[in-house]
Protein backbone atom coordinates (compact mmCIF):
# COMPACT_ATOMS: atom_id res chain seq x y z
CA UNK A 1 0.00 0.00 0.00
CA UNK A 2 1.33 3.49 -0.92
CA UNK A 3 0.59 6.99 -0.24
CA UNK A 4 0.60 8.95 -3.88
CA UNK A 5 -0.95 12.31 -2.65
CA UNK A 6 -2.24 13.95 0.60
CA UNK A 7 -4.35 16.98 0.37
CA UNK A 8 -5.16 18.81 3.36
CA UNK A 9 -7.46 22.20 3.97
CA UNK A 10 -8.55 23.75 7.15
CA UNK A 11 -6.24 21.50 9.27
CA UNK A 12 -4.43 22.23 12.44
CA UNK A 13 -1.59 24.48 11.58
CA UNK A 14 -0.97 23.48 8.05
CA UNK A 15 -1.40 25.50 5.07
CA UNK A 16 -3.95 24.36 2.18
CA UNK A 17 -2.08 21.94 -0.24
CA UNK A 18 -2.13 19.11 -2.28
CA UNK A 19 1.84 17.48 -1.75
CA UNK A 20 2.20 13.63 -3.59
CA UNK A 21 4.85 11.13 -1.83
CA UNK A 22 7.37 9.00 -3.30
CA UNK A 23 6.82 5.31 -2.82
CA UNK A 24 10.58 4.95 -0.10
CA UNK A 25 11.47 7.22 2.14
CA UNK A 26 10.07 10.79 2.50
CA UNK A 27 11.70 13.11 5.19
CA UNK A 28 9.39 16.11 6.66
CA UNK A 29 12.38 18.38 7.91
CA UNK A 30 11.75 21.52 9.53
CA UNK A 31 11.67 23.28 13.13
CA UNK A 32 9.15 22.93 15.77
CA UNK A 33 6.37 24.25 15.63
CA UNK A 34 5.82 23.75 11.93
CA UNK A 35 3.41 21.59 10.78
CA UNK A 36 5.66 18.43 10.64
CA UNK A 37 3.79 16.10 13.00
CA UNK A 38 0.18 17.25 12.16
CA UNK A 39 1.06 15.70 8.25
CA UNK A 40 1.61 12.33 9.96
CA UNK A 41 -1.75 13.14 12.16
CA UNK A 42 -3.66 13.72 8.79
CA UNK A 43 -2.68 10.56 7.35
CA UNK A 44 -3.27 8.43 10.58
CA UNK A 45 -6.76 9.89 10.87
CA UNK A 46 -7.54 7.89 6.76
CA UNK A 47 -6.46 5.03 8.90
CA UNK A 48 -8.07 5.20 12.27
CA UNK A 49 -10.83 7.70 12.26
CA UNK A 50 -8.96 9.10 14.82
CA UNK A 51 -5.61 11.03 15.97
CA UNK A 52 -2.51 9.55 17.66
CA UNK A 53 -2.86 12.86 19.57
CA UNK A 54 -4.88 13.20 22.65
CA UNK A 55 -7.92 15.80 22.19
CA UNK A 56 -11.21 16.76 20.56
CA UNK A 57 -12.17 16.34 17.21
CA UNK A 58 -12.64 19.98 17.27
CA UNK A 59 -8.95 20.07 17.89
CA UNK A 60 -8.48 18.57 14.58
CA UNK A 61 -9.62 21.92 12.87
CA UNK A 62 -7.51 25.33 11.66
CA UNK A 63 -6.12 27.24 14.45
CA UNK A 64 -6.44 30.60 12.76
CA UNK A 65 -10.37 29.80 11.12
CA UNK A 66 -11.96 27.04 13.41
CA UNK A 67 -15.17 28.13 12.04
CA UNK A 68 -14.19 26.59 8.66
CA UNK A 69 -14.91 22.68 7.82
CA UNK A 70 -11.81 20.89 7.67
CA UNK A 71 -10.81 18.46 5.25
CA UNK A 72 -7.91 15.62 4.66
CA UNK A 73 -8.15 13.88 1.28
CA UNK A 74 -5.57 11.03 -0.23
CA UNK A 75 -4.71 9.10 -3.15
CA UNK A 76 -3.82 5.50 -2.43
CA UNK A 77 -2.62 2.75 -4.29
CA UNK A 78 -3.20 -0.63 -3.61
CA UNK A 79 -2.88 -4.31 -4.82
CA UNK A 80 -6.99 -4.46 -4.43
CA UNK A 81 -7.17 -1.27 -6.74
CA UNK A 82 -6.47 2.68 -5.77
CA UNK A 83 -8.88 4.90 -4.44
CA UNK A 84 -9.50 8.19 -2.74
CA UNK A 85 -10.46 8.72 0.53
CA UNK A 86 -11.63 11.66 2.11
CA UNK A 87 -12.45 12.87 5.80
CA UNK A 88 -14.37 15.89 6.62
CA UNK A 89 -14.94 17.80 10.14
CA UNK A 90 -17.52 20.44 10.02
CA UNK A 91 -20.00 21.14 12.84
CA UNK A 92 -18.96 18.75 14.98
CA UNK A 93 -19.33 15.58 13.00
CA UNK A 94 -16.94 13.89 10.70
CA UNK A 95 -17.78 12.64 6.96
CA UNK A 96 -16.17 10.02 5.27
CA UNK A 97 -15.81 8.96 1.17
CA UNK A 98 -14.29 6.55 -0.42
CA UNK A 99 -14.34 6.95 -3.96
CA UNK A 100 -16.91 9.88 -3.46
CA UNK A 101 -19.06 7.35 -1.68
CA UNK A 102 -20.06 8.27 1.77
CA UNK A 103 -19.20 5.51 4.52
CA UNK A 104 -21.09 5.29 7.56
CA UNK A 105 -19.83 2.30 9.23
CA UNK A 106 -17.27 0.58 10.43
CA UNK A 107 -17.05 -1.99 7.91
CA UNK A 108 -16.66 -0.03 5.13
CA UNK A 109 -13.89 2.41 6.44
CA UNK A 110 -11.34 0.34 8.38
CA UNK A 111 -8.58 -1.07 5.90
CA UNK A 112 -8.76 1.39 3.09
CA UNK A 113 -5.97 3.00 4.30
CA UNK A 114 -3.19 0.93 6.60
CA UNK A 115 -0.73 2.62 8.71
CA UNK A 116 1.33 2.41 11.45
CA UNK A 117 2.73 5.22 13.27
CA UNK A 118 5.41 5.73 15.77
CA UNK A 119 5.52 8.51 18.23
CA UNK A 120 7.29 9.24 21.48
CA UNK A 121 3.50 9.04 22.68
CA UNK A 122 4.18 5.27 22.16
CA UNK A 123 6.02 4.87 25.29
CA UNK A 124 2.93 4.43 27.33
CA UNK A 125 2.05 1.08 25.18
CA UNK A 126 4.30 -0.54 27.85
CA UNK A 127 3.98 1.57 30.95
CA UNK A 128 0.51 3.02 30.75
CA UNK A 129 -2.61 0.87 32.03
CA UNK A 130 -4.28 -1.91 30.37
CA UNK A 131 -6.31 0.20 28.32
CA UNK A 132 -3.51 1.51 25.80
CA UNK A 133 -2.30 -1.79 24.95
CA UNK A 134 -5.95 -3.18 24.16
CA UNK A 135 -6.33 -0.26 21.99
CA UNK A 136 -3.45 -0.97 20.27
CA UNK A 137 -4.32 -4.65 18.98
CA UNK A 138 -7.78 -3.31 18.55
CA UNK A 139 -6.22 -0.42 15.98
CA UNK A 140 -4.15 -3.74 14.24
CA UNK A 141 -7.21 -5.88 13.89
CA UNK A 142 -8.94 -3.69 12.41
CA UNK A 143 -7.54 -2.94 9.37
CA UNK A 144 -7.37 -6.68 8.37
CA UNK A 145 -10.90 -8.32 10.29
CA UNK A 146 -14.49 -5.95 9.18
CA UNK A 147 -15.93 -8.16 11.61
CA UNK A 148 -13.66 -7.87 14.62
CA UNK A 149 -14.28 -4.31 14.41
CA UNK A 150 -18.21 -5.10 14.59
CA UNK A 151 -17.90 -7.17 17.48
CA UNK A 152 -16.02 -4.53 19.47
CA UNK A 153 -18.47 -2.02 18.82
CA UNK A 154 -21.39 -4.39 19.43
CA UNK A 155 -19.76 -4.89 22.62
CA UNK A 156 -18.69 -1.42 24.22
CA UNK A 157 -23.10 -0.36 23.42
CA UNK A 158 -23.70 -3.62 25.66
CA UNK A 159 -21.55 -2.83 28.25
CA UNK A 160 -22.51 1.02 28.27
CA UNK A 161 -25.91 -0.31 28.69
CA UNK A 162 -25.07 -2.61 31.50
CA UNK A 163 -23.12 -0.15 33.71
CA UNK A 164 -26.02 2.40 32.96
CA UNK A 165 -28.21 -0.10 33.90
CA UNK A 166 -26.40 -0.60 37.42
CA UNK A 167 -25.65 3.28 38.16
CA UNK A 168 -29.42 3.75 37.61
CA UNK A 169 -30.37 0.90 40.25
CA UNK A 170 -28.58 3.06 43.12
CA UNK A 171 -31.61 5.63 42.55
CA UNK A 172 -34.56 3.34 40.47
CA UNK A 173 -34.44 0.16 42.68
CA UNK A 174 -36.08 -1.88 40.63
CA UNK A 175 -37.41 -5.26 41.76
CA UNK A 176 -34.53 -7.70 42.26
CA UNK A 177 -36.50 -10.12 39.56
CA UNK A 178 -36.82 -6.98 36.72
CA UNK A 179 -33.45 -6.23 37.18
CA UNK A 180 -31.68 -9.79 36.89
CA UNK A 181 -33.61 -10.23 33.83
CA UNK A 182 -32.57 -6.98 32.21
CA UNK A 183 -28.97 -7.62 33.24
CA UNK A 184 -28.94 -11.27 32.06
CA UNK A 185 -30.24 -10.02 28.88
CA UNK A 186 -27.38 -7.77 28.46
CA UNK A 187 -25.01 -10.75 29.54
CA UNK A 188 -25.77 -12.72 27.07
CA UNK A 189 -24.76 -9.97 24.33
CA UNK A 190 -21.65 -9.34 26.45
CA UNK A 191 -20.60 -12.91 25.81
CA UNK A 192 -22.13 -13.10 22.19
CA UNK A 193 -19.83 -10.09 21.37
CA UNK A 194 -16.70 -10.91 23.91
CA UNK A 195 -15.91 -14.36 23.17
CA UNK A 196 -15.32 -13.21 19.35
CA UNK A 197 -13.07 -10.32 20.87
CA UNK A 198 -11.03 -12.48 23.09
CA UNK A 199 -10.54 -15.16 20.35
CA UNK A 200 -9.55 -12.71 17.53
CA UNK A 201 -6.90 -10.87 20.21
CA UNK A 202 -5.69 -14.11 21.46
CA UNK A 203 -5.18 -15.38 17.80
CA UNK A 204 -3.36 -12.11 17.25
CA UNK A 205 -0.86 -12.09 20.10
CA UNK A 206 0.04 -15.96 19.34
CA UNK A 207 0.63 -14.88 15.40
CA UNK A 208 2.32 -11.48 15.95
CA UNK A 209 4.51 -12.04 19.30
CA UNK A 210 7.04 -14.10 17.91
CA UNK A 211 8.47 -11.08 15.62
CA UNK A 212 8.29 -9.02 17.81
CA UNK A 213 10.40 -11.37 20.35
CA UNK A 214 13.32 -11.22 17.44
CA UNK A 215 12.66 -7.51 16.67
CA UNK A 216 13.42 -6.72 20.49
CA UNK A 217 16.17 -8.94 20.57
CA UNK A 218 18.22 -7.54 17.60
CA UNK A 219 17.47 -4.20 18.92
CA UNK A 220 18.96 -5.02 22.42
CA UNK A 221 22.05 -6.75 20.84
CA UNK A 222 20.63 -9.86 21.63
CA UNK A 223 21.14 -8.75 25.21
CA UNK A 224 17.85 -8.98 26.57
CA UNK A 225 14.58 -11.34 25.97
CA UNK A 226 10.77 -10.17 25.96
CA UNK A 227 8.09 -12.66 26.64
CA UNK A 228 4.24 -11.73 26.45
CA UNK A 229 0.90 -13.01 28.03
CA UNK A 230 -2.53 -12.31 26.82
CA UNK A 231 -4.82 -12.28 30.25
CA UNK A 232 -8.26 -12.27 30.20
CA UNK A 233 -11.32 -13.29 32.33
CA UNK A 234 -12.76 -15.08 29.59
CA UNK A 235 -9.84 -17.52 29.15
CA UNK A 236 -8.96 -20.41 31.22
CA UNK A 237 -5.32 -20.74 30.40
CA UNK A 238 -5.09 -20.60 26.23
CA UNK A 239 -8.74 -22.20 26.38
CA UNK A 240 -11.72 -19.78 25.39
CA UNK A 241 -14.08 -20.76 27.79
CA UNK A 242 -17.91 -22.08 27.28
CA UNK A 243 -21.22 -20.13 27.16
CA UNK A 244 -22.31 -21.78 30.07
CA UNK A 245 -19.40 -20.77 32.04
CA UNK A 246 -19.33 -17.34 31.25
CA UNK A 247 -22.90 -17.31 31.97
CA UNK A 248 -21.73 -18.39 35.43
CA UNK A 249 -19.31 -16.03 36.24
CA UNK A 250 -21.53 -13.01 35.00
CA UNK A 251 -23.89 -14.60 37.72
CA UNK A 252 -20.87 -15.06 40.27
CA UNK A 253 -20.18 -11.45 39.96
CA UNK A 254 -23.70 -10.06 39.52
CA UNK A 255 -23.83 -8.60 43.06
CA UNK A 256 -20.97 -7.03 42.91
CA UNK A 257 -21.33 -5.48 39.77
CA UNK A 258 -24.53 -4.16 41.70
CA UNK A 259 -22.35 -2.90 44.62
CA UNK A 260 -19.91 -1.28 41.87
CA UNK A 261 -22.27 0.33 40.14
CA UNK A 262 -20.29 -0.80 36.99
CA UNK A 263 -19.15 -4.18 35.49
CA UNK A 264 -16.17 -6.44 36.32
CA UNK A 265 -16.12 -9.14 33.77
CA UNK A 266 -14.91 -9.01 30.47
CA UNK A 267 -12.58 -8.09 27.49
CA UNK A 268 -12.76 -4.33 28.62
CA UNK A 269 -10.33 -5.69 31.32
CA UNK A 270 -8.19 -7.65 28.58
CA UNK A 271 -4.39 -6.78 29.34
CA UNK A 272 -1.61 -7.68 26.97
CA UNK A 273 1.35 -8.38 29.87
CA UNK A 274 4.79 -7.67 28.76
CA UNK A 275 8.02 -9.29 30.42
CA UNK A 276 11.37 -8.46 30.27
CA UNK A 277 14.70 -10.78 31.03
CA UNK A 278 17.67 -8.99 31.37
CA UNK A 279 19.53 -11.77 32.81
CA UNK A 280 18.04 -12.05 36.05
CA UNK A 281 14.42 -13.46 34.91
CA UNK A 282 11.26 -11.91 33.98
CA UNK A 283 10.25 -9.16 35.23
CA UNK A 284 7.07 -7.12 34.30
CA UNK A 285 8.28 -4.44 31.68
CA UNK A 286 5.77 -2.11 32.78
CA UNK A 287 7.70 -1.05 36.15
CA UNK A 288 10.98 -2.75 34.98
CA UNK A 289 11.89 -1.28 31.84
CA UNK A 290 14.43 1.75 31.65
CA UNK A 291 13.40 4.78 29.31
CA UNK A 292 15.64 2.98 26.90
CA UNK A 293 13.90 -0.45 26.99
CA UNK A 294 10.80 0.77 27.16
CA UNK A 295 11.73 3.02 23.85
CA UNK A 296 12.68 -0.31 21.85
CA UNK A 297 9.62 -2.54 23.28
CA UNK A 298 7.05 0.05 22.34
CA UNK A 299 9.54 0.45 18.71
CA UNK A 300 9.14 -3.50 18.40
CA UNK A 301 5.74 -3.76 19.36
CA UNK A 302 5.12 -1.02 16.02
CA UNK A 303 7.66 -3.15 13.54
CA UNK A 304 6.20 -6.47 14.13
CA UNK A 305 2.59 -4.66 13.72
CA UNK A 306 4.02 -3.39 10.34
CA UNK A 307 5.34 -7.25 9.36
CA UNK A 308 1.73 -8.67 10.48
CA UNK A 309 -0.19 -6.09 8.49
CA UNK A 310 2.15 -6.99 5.40
CA UNK A 311 1.98 -10.56 6.26
CA UNK A 312 -2.56 -10.58 6.85
CA UNK A 313 -3.01 -8.50 3.68
CA UNK A 314 -0.14 -9.01 0.97
CA UNK A 315 1.61 -5.97 0.95
CA UNK A 316 3.09 -3.32 3.58
CA UNK A 317 1.39 -0.91 5.25
CA UNK A 318 2.79 3.31 5.49
CA UNK A 319 4.77 3.71 8.52
CA UNK A 320 4.79 6.73 9.75
CA UNK A 321 7.78 7.68 12.22
CA UNK A 322 7.24 10.92 14.36
CA UNK A 323 10.37 12.50 15.49
CA UNK A 324 11.72 8.66 16.35
CA UNK A 325 15.43 9.62 16.26
CA UNK A 326 15.67 11.81 19.33
CA UNK A 327 13.59 8.76 21.42
CA UNK A 328 16.48 6.37 20.28
CA UNK A 329 19.91 5.64 21.31
CA UNK A 330 22.37 4.95 18.43
CA UNK A 331 22.69 1.10 18.64
CA UNK A 332 18.64 1.25 18.23
CA UNK A 333 18.85 4.09 15.76
CA UNK A 334 20.92 1.96 13.71
CA UNK A 335 18.76 -1.63 14.41
CA UNK A 336 15.74 0.72 13.00
CA UNK A 337 17.52 1.58 10.24
CA UNK A 338 18.09 -1.99 9.15
CA UNK A 339 14.24 -2.59 9.70
CA UNK A 340 13.57 -0.11 7.14
CA UNK A 341 15.86 -1.11 4.63
CA UNK A 342 15.03 -4.65 4.75
CA UNK A 343 11.44 -4.19 4.62
CA UNK A 344 11.46 -1.41 1.71
CA UNK A 345 8.49 0.10 3.18
CA UNK A 346 7.16 3.93 2.35
CA UNK A 347 8.34 5.59 5.57
CA UNK A 348 7.07 9.14 5.85
CA UNK A 349 8.99 10.53 8.82
CA UNK A 350 9.76 13.40 10.36
CA UNK A 351 12.82 15.05 12.02
CA UNK A 352 14.19 18.67 12.84
CA UNK A 353 16.69 18.77 10.13
CA UNK A 354 18.97 16.48 8.18
CA UNK A 355 19.26 13.37 10.39
CA UNK A 356 21.93 10.92 10.06
CA UNK A 357 18.41 8.53 10.30
CA UNK A 358 17.87 10.06 6.63
CA UNK A 359 21.89 10.34 5.97
CA UNK A 360 21.88 6.78 6.73
CA UNK A 361 18.97 5.13 4.86
CA UNK A 362 20.52 5.32 1.55
CA UNK A 363 19.03 5.43 -2.34
CA UNK A 364 17.38 8.43 -2.91
CA UNK A 365 15.18 10.59 -0.44
CA UNK A 366 12.35 12.68 -0.91
CA UNK A 367 13.18 15.47 1.31
CA UNK A 368 10.29 17.71 2.21
CA UNK A 369 11.27 21.12 4.46
CA UNK A 370 8.40 22.38 5.65
CA UNK A 371 7.76 25.98 7.11
CA UNK A 372 4.69 27.56 8.34
CA UNK A 373 2.50 24.54 7.78
CA UNK A 374 3.80 24.39 3.80
CA UNK A 375 5.80 21.35 2.26
CA UNK A 376 7.59 21.32 -0.52
CA UNK A 377 9.81 18.45 -2.16
CA UNK A 378 13.00 18.44 -3.02
CA UNK A 379 14.08 14.89 -4.33
CA UNK A 380 17.74 14.90 -3.81
CA UNK A 381 20.24 11.53 -3.68
CA UNK A 382 21.86 11.13 -0.44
Amino acid sequence: MRLESLAVENFRNLAAQEVRFSPGVNAIVGKNGQGKTSVLEAIYLLAQNRSFRPGMLADLLSWKHPELAARVAAEISSADGNRRVSYEIAGGRRRVRINDKPVDNSRGFYGSVRAVEFTPEDLSLVRSEPAARRAFIDRILAMVDPGFVESVVSYERALKNRNSLLRSQREARLPARELTIQLESLEKLLIEYGRPTVAARARFIREFTPAVIDIYARLAAHRESLSFRYQSELLDGDRLKELEELRADYAAERGHDIARGRTHLGPHRDDLVIELDTGSGAKGARVSASQGQTRSIALALKMGAVGFLEQATGEPPIVLLDDVESELDSVRRGALIELIQAEKHQVILTTIDNSSLVAHLGGRCDLKPIEEGLLRSTEAPL
